[in-house]
């Protein structure tokens, strides 16, 4: 449904096009259902650089794929390479609460000297 890799325990999934209300949700319960909960897995790092577009519900499936994150203790961060995705975080002040890098190679060297 989406792509995803493991690295060493970090798992990066990488949605692409646009996500909104058609797919939001499916994404955020993939996501849960597959490396959230999953105890094999450190970290989730979600790779926005081929998200063209998000919506409200997008937002909100990320706050809550966050909370899930904090809840079974896995750190969590947003890749946003895009100037209107991070323009949209920032307005609706998530840019404050997610840790944002600005590609996977700075979330996995973040998450290595964590």
């Amino acid at each position: 449904m989406f792509r995803w890799t493991n690295v060493d325990g970090v798992v990066v999934v990488k949605p692409s096009g646009q996500l909104d209300i058609n797919n939001a949700y499916p994404f955020r319960q993939w996501v849960r259902d597959n490396f959230t909960t999953n105890e094999k897995y450190r970290a989730i790092v979600i790779d926005l650089s081929d998200i063209d577009s998000i919506d409200s519900f997008a937002l909100g499936s990320l706050i809550a794929l966050y909370k899930d994150a904090n809840t079974n203790k896995k750190d969590f961060y947003l890749v946003v390479n895009n100037d209107d995705i991070r323009r949209i975080l920032e307005i609706t002040s998530l840019d404050k609460i997610f840790p944002m890098v600005d590609n996977v190679k700075d979330a996995l060297k973040k998450l290595r000297a964590d």
